[in-house]
């Protein structure tokens, strides 16, 4: 049930508190009724609606509508991403300035994001392995929005393509990385943050094990393979993969396996996870500095931390109702993580504290099957590709969690953020007086209350 939803039955409950209850009890109601108008307003409106959402958290800062205010900021941040449909996957570089995306029927597309309000110079990326009209399986993009990886979602067994996107209007293909044991899909790419090494999760088609390939790509014209990390302790199925330059993390249904890769021609097995509990593990995401680990499952996320030379430890988990968890972006250097919820639902979450991780907001918008997500390295820009419909994505810049300060702080708030009388009697109704006295106005970044 949505902010929205569960805000409509608090306020249709609250006439006999605010009637007869006591001062804290009327305020709270007060503060949903206010709420509740500004989620009313927000398309047709969207400062006045920030307006009654910062005065509603003045009022009482109670969880639902703390919910509806940052549902309110995240709306005023969000954009659709023009010319695209049906994006299966997709991949953003470090900065988020560049978006990396595989549109079901129409290709993939190399799109600069250059200042996050605005999609310009979109740029069609052909491929040899790739059908004009065809979309890629999955894709992978460097930190530094330099290299690509691709594989073909129409083609048994894909090869694994290499681009040059040193000119991303000119994107140039320099090389095709073919066979490599299994046969079977590509599951996921990943390229370590260096660059230099990627990683080609395979499922084989008549085991339904997952293997991964190490390969050096450090001359992207002749990729070669170097290692192969195995995945026999994680379980059968869809495996999830992460790597920072010198940690590599597998994880399948059963547990998961941490491989030293500071040297990725010779990986080390160094720890191994038996997964506790009934929830099968699904996904997972890498801390920047590879010492923690977010493991997605049938039932939610839990953070485990994975110290150097020490065993694994599960330190905390998502709150209950977050649903199965079987797609996440990697961990920003913010500490924050993307997830998907179910198939519908999209949350960033903070790991700053691995014991108490913090639901920072909902991405709205995501009204159709989310086939893909992704976070830029620095934490400031969201993407989700959407089944059926656009991209979608956020300007994630000087958002905190905490929706009164994220809105006030640093000038944000507009001149004129300010709610009146006037404006509180048409879309509140009454109880000016009980709350601002004689006051004519309110402004709800810095008035005293």
């Amino acid at each position: 049930m949505t902010a929205f939803a569960i805000l409509s039955v608090v306020v249709a409950g609250s006439v006999c508190v605010t009637t007869a209850g006591s001062g804290a009890r009327q305020r709270s109601a007060a503060a949903s009724r206010v709420a509740l108008a500004g989620v009313s307003l927000r398309e047709n409106n969207p400062e006045l609606s920030l307006i009654l959402g910062a005065t509603a958290m003045r009022l009482d800062p109670d969880p639902l509508v703390r919910a509806a205010l940052m549902d309110g900021i995240m709306a005023t941040r969000q954009q659709q991403l023009a010319g695209s449909a049906d994006i299966w996957a997709a991949a953003l570089s470090a900065d988020g300035r560049l978006a990396f995306t595989s549109d079901n029927g129409r290709g993939v597309r190399v799109r600069p994001l250059p200042d996050r309000r605005s999609v310009r110079d979109e740029v069609y990326m052909p491929a040899s392995f790739l059908l004009k009209d065809a979309a890629a399986g999955e894709v992978a993009l460097s930190l530094d929005g330099k290299v690509a990886l691709i594989d073909t979602a129409n083609v048994w067994d894909p090869p694994v393509e290499i681009w040059d996107l040193t000119k991303p209007k000119k994107p140039r293909h320099s090389a095709t990385f073919e066979g490599g044991q299994p046969e079977g899909d590509v599951e996921s790419l990943t390229i370590t943050p260096d660059g230099r090494t990627a990683l080609v999760n395979r499922t084989d088609s008549e085991t339904d094990v997952g293997h991964v390939l190490v390969l050096d790509i450090t001359d992207r014209s002749h990729p070669v393979k170097v290692a192969s990390l195995s995945s026999k302790k994680t379980g059968s199925g869809r495996l999830g993969v992460d790597a920072t330059d010198k940690v590599a993390v597998i994880v399948g249904k059963d547990g998961a396996v941490v491989w030293d890769i500071t040297d990725p021609s010779k990986p080390k097995e160094t720890a191994s996870i038996r997964r506790p509990g009934t929830a099968e593990w699904r996904s997972v995401a890498l801390g920047p500095e590879g010492d923690v680990m977010v493991v997605g499952t049938g039932d939610g996320a839990v953070v485990w931390d994975l110290p150097s030379g020490g065993d694994p430890v599960q330190r905390g988990a998502f709150s209950q109702g977050t649903g199965p968890v079987d797609m996440m972006s990697a961990v920003s250097d913010r500490h924050t993580v993307l997830i998907r919820q179910g198939i519908y639902s999209v949350a960033l979450w903070e790991i700053t504290d691995p014991s108490h991780p913090f639901k920072v907001a909902q991405l709205g918008g995501v009204d159709s099957f989310a086939r893909s997500v992704a976070l830029s390295r620095n934490g400031m820009t969201a993407f989700v590709g959407v089944n059926q419909g656009s991209g979608i994505w956020w300007n994630l810049a000087e958002i905190s969690g905490d929706p009164l300060r994220d809105l006030c702080r640093g000038g944000a708030a507009p001149s004129g953020f300010i709610l009146d009388k006037d404006k509180w009697d048409r879309y509140v109704g009454e109880g000016w007086a009980d709350h601002f006295g004689d006051r004519t106005f309110f402004q709800p970044c810095s008035d005293p209350l």
